[in-house]
C-alpha cells in the first residue's frame, strides 16, 4: 500500500521549500509533486491532474478552487523507500505553515500498481559509481578512475607461485610423492626389526595342538577330573 499525503501551501514557493526538504531526507523525487495552476487551463484539467496524481476525491473541487486562486498543493506518495517514510513525510510537513482545508481527507492508502522499471536499482546509485545529481560529478565510475577492473580473466594457474612451483620447494628440496613401487618392509635386505631382539620366529606354519604336553595332560597325571 502507498499512503497519499496532500498539504496546501500559500504559493509555490512555499510548496518547493517543503519539498527540497523533502529530498533531503531521501524521499525519491517521483515520490513527491508540486500542483499549480499551470497543470491546466480550467478547473475540469486541475481535477483531472489531481487526480491522477491519487489526490482524495474529497479534495479535488476545494483544492481545485485555491489552486485558480494561486495557492500550490504538494502531494506526497510514500511508499517503502525509505522506511517509514509516510512518518517522515508527515513529521516534515508538520513543520512548515499550510492551509487547513476543512472536510477533506489529505491522508489516505492506495494499492500499489504494477511497477515495471528498466533496472532494479531504480532510485539508489549503482556501485562503485556517484550521485552525480548530489555530488556535481561529472565523469566516469571511480573504477575506471582507479584503474580497477571490476571483471577479469578466468585464470587456469595450478599454483599460487608465480612460475608454477609449489611453496613446499621453499624449504623441502625432496619431491613430496613418489611414483616408487613400495615395499613391504623398512629394512632392506629381507630382514625384519622383530629379529634384532628376539631370534625365534614369530610366525610358523606348522599344525597347531590342542595341549602343551605330549601324551597324558596334567589333570591326568595328578587325577583331577577335569568336569564334574
Amino acid at each position: 500500500m502507498t499512503t497519499v499525503i496532500t498539504r496546501l501551501f500559500e504559493d509555490e514557493s512555499g510548496a518547493k521549500k517543503a519539498y527540497d526538504k523533502l529530498m533531503f531526507r531521501s524521499l525519491p523525487a517521483r515520490a513527491c509533486q508540486i500542483i499549480t495552476s499551470a497543470a491546466g487551463a480550467d478547473a475540469d484539467a486541475l481535477k483531472e491532474h489531481m487526480s491522477k496524481a491519487s489526490v482524495h476525491e474529497s479534495a479535488l473541487d476545494p483544492y481545485a478552487e485555491h489552486i485558480a486562486a494561486g495557492k500550490a498543493v504538494l502531494v506526497v506518495r510514500a511508499t517503502y523507500i525509505p522506511l517509514t517514510a509516510a512518518t517522515i513525510a508527515r513529521n516534515t510537513l508538520a513543520k512548515f505553515n499550510t492551509i487547513d482545508v476543512k472536510d477533506i481527507t489529505n491522508d489516505h492508502y492506495v494499492p500499489d500498481p504494477p511497477d515495471k522499471a528498466g533496472s532494479i536499482l531504480k532510485g539508489h546509485p549503482l556501485i562503485f559509481s556517484m550521485r552525480i545529481d548530489h555530488a556535481k560529478y561529472e565523469g566516469r565510475p571511480i573504477s575506471e578512475g582507479l584503474g580497477i577492473g571490476l571483471l577479469g580473466a578466468h585464470r587456469t594457474k595450478r599454483s599460487a607461485i608465480h612460475g608454477g612451483g609449489f611453496k613446499s620447494r621453499m624449504f623441502w628440496p625432496m619431491p613430496l610423492l613418489s611414483h616408487k613401487e613400495r615395499k613391504n618392509r623398512v629394512y632392506r635386505g629381507g630382514k625384519y626389526m622383530s629379529r634384532m631382539f628376539w631370534p625365534q620366529r614369530l610366525v610358523t606354519r606348522t599344525g597347531r595342538r590342542n595341549r602343551t604336553f605330549q601324551g597324558l595332560t596334567i589333570s591326568r597325571l595328578l587325577c583331577w577330573p577335569t568336569i564334574s
